[in-house]
């Protein structure tokens, strides 16, 4: 609401506590419209601020969880590798071994064939024993 011939200047020519007090009325005025368009914006950044707080709470936690969470799994995690790095290392011992079995396997089997041999040959020892004590009677014999 506007009253006419309300302003300093009028109220200055009257009276100069009038001019001041014209001033300050408007001045009230203008503060009383603004307080009516800014209070309510004062109240509801005050609520936002509110759930900001609250929210930054909520989020506090859960970056807590997330810290938990991530440090079991990265202590999952190399539990993980350290039994990949276990299994490998068997992975190669396994190959090693299952070389050296070929290897004796083959070494066996090969050997397999002189099986024969080595029985005549015991046989023709054993007989070569027993005809030695009449070779060293005979050499006996011509060397006396």
């Amino acid at each position: 609401m506007k009253i006419q011939n309300f302003a300093p200047e009028n109220a200055k020519k009257v009276s100069a506590a009038g001019e001041g007090l014209c001033i300050w009325v408007g001045a009230m005025k203008r503060y009383r419209e603004v307080t009516k368009i800014v209070a309510p914006k004062i109240q509801l950044l005050k609520e936002k601020d509110e759930q900001l707080a609250a929210a930054n709470k909520i989020l506090e936690e859960k970056e807590k969880g997330l810290a938990v969470a991530k440090a079991k799994m990265d202590e999952m995690e190399a539990k993980r590798k350290e039994a990949n790095d276990e299994a490998d290392a068997m992975k190669k011992e396994l190959q090693a071994e299952q070389a050296k079995s070929r290897a004796a396997e083959n070494l066996i089997n090969s050997l397999k064939g002189e099986r024969d041999r080595w029985e005549q040959d015991k046989d023709k020892y054993v007989e070569r024993k027993r005809q030695l004590v009449g070779d060293v009677g005979v050499s006996c014999a011509f060397v006396s």
